[in-house]
């Protein structure tokens, strides 16, 4: 039943994609728009050919930044987890602080970082780190403290010490809530990534947007946004993977 019901719902998503390929195919062909302005989905499938290897060298630097800006993220998220989670001084000074940064528009901190870090990777895995470990410790730490109460008389009663109850019952328990939180966080990451790279960069897919842009190439452009949204539905689907394996009970009812 699941599985049909999956493949009624990718059979749907295919449907409306390629409908709204015809109907801009067709509006392109029929107004005779200029390429400059809206290019065909046929001019930049072609893109997507010719400029493979290309994309594929801008794309793995952003995708470095990518990977260790997660990375990071993660454990960051965790040393705040869990010095929140020792101590309710820390919870009561931090978790407000976890609130509030969620209407942070860290993208405007970009000018300021490349003029601090320089123009390589430094400053867009630092944005990144931003953008995605206060999400991941805000949905992560009260995934930690719900766990605490549901399953404080349970370690209590088995004599757990706070630490081998952390590492034993909650932080299990808690997974859930950290890989909500990493879903949302690793699509943030691509955008701040290449947004970043159109600020100031050497290299990484959103030089590739600049350069396109200067010279008046939108299917470029719009080649190169069809990989990044790519890249971000991609790193949601895979956190899902490996969500399912990890978390391979079922969650806790509320």
């Amino acid at each position: 039943m699941r599985t049909a019901r999956t493949a009624t719902g990718l059979g749907t998503t295919l449907g409306v994609a390629a409908a709204v390929l015809l109907v801009w195919e067709g509006a392109v062909r029929i107004f005779e728009l200029p390429r400059y302005l809206l290019p065909s989905p046929v001019d930049v499938a072609r893109i997507l050919v010719n400029d493979a290897a290309l994309l594929g060298r801008q794309g793995l630097v952003t995708a470095q930044e990518w990977a260790l800006g997660i990375a990071l993220s993660i454990v960051a998220a965790f040393a705040l987890c869990g010095a929140c989670y020792a101590s309710r001084c820390v919870r009561n000074s931090v978790r407000p602080l976890l609130v509030a940064s969620q209407a942070v528009p860290y993208l405007t901190f970009a000018p300021l970082l490349l003029l601090w870090l320089g123009l390589g990777m430094t400053p867009k895995v630092v944005l990144v780190l931003l953008t995605c470990s206060f999400p991941i410790a805000a949905v992560w730490l009260d995934a930690l403290l719900d766990a605490r109460k549901e399953y404080e008389a349970v370690c209590a009663m088995l004599k757990m010490s706070r630490v081998r109850a952390f590492f034993a019952v909650s932080l299990p328990a808690s997974l859930q809530g950290f890989f909500s939180g990493l879903k949302v966080s690793v699509s943030y990451a691509v955008v701040s990534a290449t947004m970043a790279e159109l600020i100031g960069s050497e290299a990484g897919l959103g030089v590739y947007i600049i350069r396109a842009q200067s010279t008046y190439r939108t299917d470029r452009v719009m080649a190169a946004v069809f990989v990044v949204v790519v890249a971000s539905l991609l790193s949601t689907w895979l956190v899902e993977i490996l969500r399912r394996r990890v978390v391979f009970w079922p969650a806790r009812a509320r």
